[in-house]
C-alpha cells in the first residue's frame, strides 16, 4: 500500500501528505487497500501459499516516518489485510530495508509471521532474536548486504555468516541477494557465505 501511494504521489510529496491532508490520506489509503482485499482474496482462492508486504519503510538509523504515523495510516488497515491472508490459511510476511525496530511489534500485532529484511544489522540482531523468540517471527535474509558482503573480508563473511545463524537458529530462513554487482559484491564473497550456511546446517552441496 505504501509503494503504491508513493508511485502515486511521489515519495516528498507523500511525506507531506501525511503530515497536511490526514483525511484526504484515509481516503487514498482505503481506495488502494480495496484494491488489495480483492487481490488478497484471489489469492487465497487460488491456493496461494502468503502475501508479502513490501516497501521500503526506513534509513538505516530510523523510520522514514514516526511510528505515531505508522498507527495512524497503516496499522489498522495491514491489520485487515492479514486477517484476509489469514483466514484462507496463508502466512503473511513483510519486506523493509532500513531500519524497523520501532513497529517491529506493531507489525507482530498485525500478524505479521516472517520479516524479509536485506540488511540485519541494522538491528540489534540479538534483541531482534530474543523478540522473535518471544513474540513469535522469522527472520528472511541474505547475510548483510552492506555491512558483510561487500567487505570481500572472509574470514569476516563467515563469522558474520555464522553469528546470524546461531542469534536466529530456529527463526532463519536464510536467502542469496539477487543483485550481487548492484551491491558490490563478487559472486566468490557470496559463495563464502552460502558454503558457511551449507557447512552449519549440514547441507551436501
Amino acid at each position: 500500500m505504501l509503494k503504491t501511494n508513493i508511485y502515486l504521489r511521489k515519495m516528498e510529496v507523500y511525506l507531506l501528505d501525511m503530515a497536511m491532508y490526514p483525511d484526504e490520506l484515509h481516503r487514498l489509503h482505503n481506495i488502494i487497500a480495496g484494491y488489495y482485499k480483492k487481490r488478497i482474496h484471489a489469492a487465497g482462492k487460488s491456493g496461494a501459499d502468503a502475501i508479502m508486504i513490501g516497501k521500503d519503510m526506513g534509513t538505516q538509523q530510523g523510520l522514514l516516518f514516526s511510528p505515531e504515523m505508522f498507527r495512524l495510516y497503516f496499522k489498522d488497515l495491514y491489520t485487515e489485510l492479514v486477517e484476509i491472508a489469514h483466514s484462507y490459511g496463508m502466512k503473511a510476511l513483510q519486506h523493509s530495508c532500513g531500519s524497523n525496530r520501532e513497529i517491529i511489534d506493531d507489525m507482530i500485532d498485525i500478524g505479521i509471521e516472517c520479516f524479509q529484511f536485506d540488511q540485519p544489522m541494522v538491528y540489534d540482531m540479538e534483541a531482534l532474536g530474543e523478540k522473535f523468540r518471544r513474540r513469535g517471527g522469522c527472520l528472511w535474509s541474505p547475510v548483510d548486504i552492506q555491512q558483510v558482503l561487500p567487505t570481500g573480508d572472509r574470514r569476516y563473511i563467515e563469522e558474520q555468516t555464522e553469528k546470524m545463524c546461531n542469534i536466529f537458529d530456529g527463526m532463519l530462513i536464510v536467502k542469496n541477494y539477487p543483485d550481487l554487482p548492484g551491491i558490490g559484491v563478487r559472486e566468490e564473497w557470496d559463495d563464502w557465505a552460502y558454503d558457511t550456511v551449507c557447512r552449519l546446517y549440514g547441507i551436501e552441496q
